[in-house]
């Protein structure tokens, strides 16, 4: 769903601003801590693998829609749909210098995480399919769940049945 402008926007009201601070902390320290676990305690290789991955499909739409009819919803988008991006890019995005993004980036290739192409990097589909990421991902969504659930029970928001 589209919102047309910035008074569509939901919006947090000062009495909760605590709960929000508290679950959105909660929330980033656990997927952070588990990113960094993934890449053996760095963090920066982490974020900046993040930040490739969604670079790489930030152009596309991501309603809750397949692809063409084509790809089931569970699957990662075909590398044929992803945009390269540069290395400049991950370093502005992250707010790391040029070097520190190339140090890190360099990491990823040798490790088999996204692939040099003549336009930028990408992390590959099969990539993400590998067991290892699945697993990753898992958790992430586990502490996405756990961030509606207390998002819930702070009275932030409510589920709605339809019908």
């Amino acid at each position: 769903m589209a919102l047309d402008n910035n008074d569509d926007l939901p919006f947090v009201s000062g009495e909760h601003a605590r709960a929000v601070g508290r679950i959105c902390t909660e929330f980033f320290l656990n997927t952070a801590v588990d990113s960094a676990d993934f890449f053996k305690g760095e963090l920066v290789t982490a974020l900046v693998f993040l930040a490739i991955m969604r670079e790489n499909v930030r152009h596309l739409d991501h309603e809750l829609t397949q692809a063409k009819g084509e790809t089931p919803l569970r699957s990662p988008v075909p590398d044929s749909d992803r945009e390269p991006v540069t290395i400049y890019v991950v370093a502005k995005v992250l707010g790391l210098t040029y070097e520190t993004a190339r140090r890190h980036v360099k990491r990823l290739v040798d490790g088999g995480y996204c692939v040099r192409m003549e336009r930028g990097l990408l992390v590959p589909s099969e990539v993400l399919t590998r067991p290892d990421v699945m697993r990753a991902n898992a958790r992430n969504l586990f502490h996405f769940n756990q961030l509606l659930n207390d998002a819930m029970r702070a009275g932030l928001i409510e589920i709605v049945k339809a019908g």
